[in-house]
Formats: structure tokens, sequence, C-alpha cells
């Protein structure tokens, strides 16, 4: 992706990217932070579950709520609100550092408020970069979103092994102060509202018609089962993983006996180098293999990297006898890395050849709630089965688990491939006007 960084010049543009900046890496970094503070303080897979499975809830109940926030007050006023709301929320986790509960509540508060900061950024921008600008600014912001995920993620477990997750809060909730104070020197965003009469009956109208636009976008997939068979294949994958992220610390920890500062080397940076190669790729390939079949590829591998994740232990004890110059540390590192990577190159060929699909086929005045629909529905399908592995554990052992995943994973793959067989006129036809 090709940056334009002259967009820097624009102050504005500076002082919402940096509170953006801020933001995100203070979200990336708490989000992983509470995983691994809720596993290590309850040793139980119930307790990250319910984690995981409560950061689903507040996309299906509040991000359409929140766009209307963005669209009906100064969004300055709104980014504010959101970076202190969850500063102290942020102070919950610290006082109740010990009490799994209290990092509970603090995270779900944290992630509700959260849904505010996308559509009022997004929203944002247009209004401190002039027009010829806009790519540009878009391209920084996407280019900083993905980063920050690594920054974020790949940061949490060195900072709770080397200082302890209270200690961790208290950087997070710094970064959210920074965030507010960047966003501060912002000149007010309310443009927008010169438009606007009577806005809160503008609020609760739009509010109504949330549910219609629900409604409106599961009739218009209802007409395309392409979109909607890439629609549930992209839910279930996104499903899977998050349920894999609840079993993550178990798996890492006590299954394969890494240690939290090694989460880091052996799963996250692996997983992220894999996705940049696998967003290459996907993009080259994406103009001469019907786009698909690199969902259906991207599919299969994420299901083999799941079922092989199972085999690291007893290869690590098999391959050191037939090649004597492997070692079981050696060969349990490089297997991890391996199927980490192999996850991470997985999913581009899945979301990114899903997301063009999505949009060649819906006309562009349908998308936004199609788009809409896809969120609500990744997040619904995502709080089921991370709540079900919450109520295994205990019962069924992890691996078990773990290739119970691959296994459904691995049958939307085989679902999708018959269906696209049966359809394939239907798959290669030209995109939709």
């Amino acid at each position: 992706m090709k940056i334009d960084a002259s967009v820097l010049r624009i102050a504005n543009f500076r002082k919402l990217w940096a509170g953006q900046v801020a933001s995100l890496a203070a979200t990336n970094v708490l989000t992983f932070a509470f995983i691994l503070a809720v596993y290590e303080q309850s040793k139980s897979n119930a307790a990250v579950a319910i984690l995981v499975g409560m950061q689903s809830i507040p996309p299906i109940l509040f991000s359409s709520v929140a766009g209307v926030i963005a669209d009906s007050y100064d969004r300055r006023k709104v980014l504010l609100f959101a970076h202190l709301t969850r500063a102290a929320s942020v102070v919950i986790a610290i006082v109740f550092a010990q009490w799994t509960i209290g990092v509970l509540v603090a995270a779900f508060a944290m992630h509700t408020l959260s849904q505010l900061f996308t559509p009022a950024t997004s929203a944002a921008i247009p209004q401190v970069v002039p027009k010829e600008k806009l790519f540009a600014a878009n391209s920084f912001f996407t280019l900083t979103t993905y980063a920050l995920f690594l920054v974020g993620y790949g940061a949490a477990a060195p900072l709770v092994d080397a200082f302890g997750g209270r200690m961790t809060y208290a950087i997070g909730l710094g970064l959210y102060l920074l965030a507010a104070l960047a966003t501060s020197r912002l000149p007010h965003l309310a443009d927008h509202l010169a438009k606007l009469t009577g806005v809160r009956l503008a609020i609760s109208h739009q509010l109504r018609l949330v549910w219609v636009r629900f409604v409106e976008g599961v009739r218009y997939v209802r007409k395309d089962s392409m979109i909607a068979v890439l629609m549930l294949q992209v839910s279930i994958l996104i499903a899977v993983e998050k349920s894999f992220a609840s079993l993550m610390p178990s798996f890492a920890l006590d299954f394969l006996g890494f240690r939290v500062r090694d989460i880091t080397l052996v799963f996250i940076v692996p997983t992220a180098v894999g996705t940049l190669l696998g967003v290459a790729l996907a993009n080259r390939l994406k103009r001469t293999i019907p786009k698909h079949r690199l969902v259906n590829f991207g599919i299969t591998l994420d299901a083999l990297a799941l079922m092989l994740a199972v085999a690291i232990v007893p290869l690590t004890r098999w391959l050191p006898d037939v090649i004597p110059f492997f070692t079981p540390d050696g060969v349990r590192l490089a297997l991890v890395i391996l199927l980490a990577s192999a996850s991470g190159f997985a999913d581009p060929f899945i979301l990114v050849s899903a997301q063009t699909v999505l949009q060649e086929r819906t006309p562009n005045e349908e998308q936004g709630r199609v788009f809409g629909l896809q969120n609500t529905v990744q997040n619904l399908f995502a709080f089921i089965p991370v709540v079900a592995i919450g109520a295994l554990s205990g019962i069924v052992a992890v691996p078990a688990v773990i290739t119970g995943l691959g296994v459904i994973v691995g049958l939307t793959a085989i679902a999708g491939a018959v269906y696209y067989h049966r359809h394939q006129l239907l798959a290669d036809l030209a995109p939709r006007s």
C-alpha cells in the first residue's frame, strides 16, 4: 500500500491521527492483557471464553447506535467522550486487578465505549482533510490500524510479564489520556449538524430505522445465495478464531509449555507476518483465480493448521528420535511458528476475497445494509461457540476442542466447495451493477 505522507502536513489530521494511534494502542494492549490476566487468575478456559464472548456483544448491540450518535453530535466531543470514559473503565481494572469479575466488567465497558470510536473517527476524516487528500488519509488510518494490532497484541505479553497486570493497565490508561489530549486540540467537528434539525428527534427516528435496515439487509442477502454462503463461511471462520483465542492461554502455557513472554514471539509475530504475506499474494491472485476458490483455499489451510496444532506435542517427542539433530524444543518452536504463520497467511485469502465479492455483487445503495448485516452476523456467530467452549471447559480437553474447531472449519470448506461446484456459472458471473 503506497502512502501519501504529505497528508501529515495537515495539522488537524495529525491531531486526529495521534488520537487514533494512542487509542488503538491502548485498546489492543488492554484486550490481550485482560485475556492473559483472567487466565492467570482463574486458570479457567471458561472465564477467558466469557471475556472473549463479551467482546462480541457490544458490536451486536451498539454499533448501529454508535453510528447514529456520531452523526448527531459534534464528533470531537464524541471522540473525547469515548477516550475519557474508556480511561475510566481502565481505572476499574486497575482498582479490581486481582478480581476476575472486576476485569470482566472493565473489559465489557471498554469494548462497549469503543463502538463510538470507529464511526466518529471515520466521519471526522473528511472534516479535517480536503477532498483530494481523502484517499491518502484513509490509507494512513488503515495502515495504522493493522500496525497497531500487531504492536498492541505483541507488546501485551511482554508488558504483563515484566510489570504485571496492574502496571500494564496503567499504561493503557495513559494512552487513552494521550488520545484525549490530542483530540482536545482539534477544532469542533460539527459542520454536519447545520443540516440537521431536531437532533434528538433525528436520533430517535434513526434508531427506529436500525431494525428496518437490518431486515432489509437480510432480504437482500436472501436473493443472492452466493453472498449468503460467503457471509456464512466468513462468520464461521471468525467464530472459530475467536474460540481459539479463548483457548490460547491454556494451549500455549499449559499444553505446549511456553511462558507468557514467549506468546508474542511464537504466536503473534508469525501470525502477523503470515497475514502480510497473504495480503500481498491474495491481492495479486484475485485477478487471475476465481475469488470463491481463494476463499476455499484459505479456509482449507486454516482447517489444516488447527488440526495439526494438536499434533505438535506428539511430533515434538517423535521427530528428535527420527532426526538426531532435532531437539524437542526446536521442533516445538518451529512447528508453532509454522502453523501460526500458515493461519495468518490463510486469512487474507478468505477476508479480502469475500469482501471484494460482496462489494462487486452488491449495488452501492445496498452495501451499507449488507455490511452492517455481516458485522452483526459475524459477532452473533462468534458469541455462540465461545460461550459453548466456556461451558465445555473442564469437561473436554483443550486439544479435543481445537480438533473439533478444525473439523468445523474443514466441513465449512467442503460445503463451500460443493456449493461453488454446483453453482459454477453463478460463481464466475460478472459482478452485478
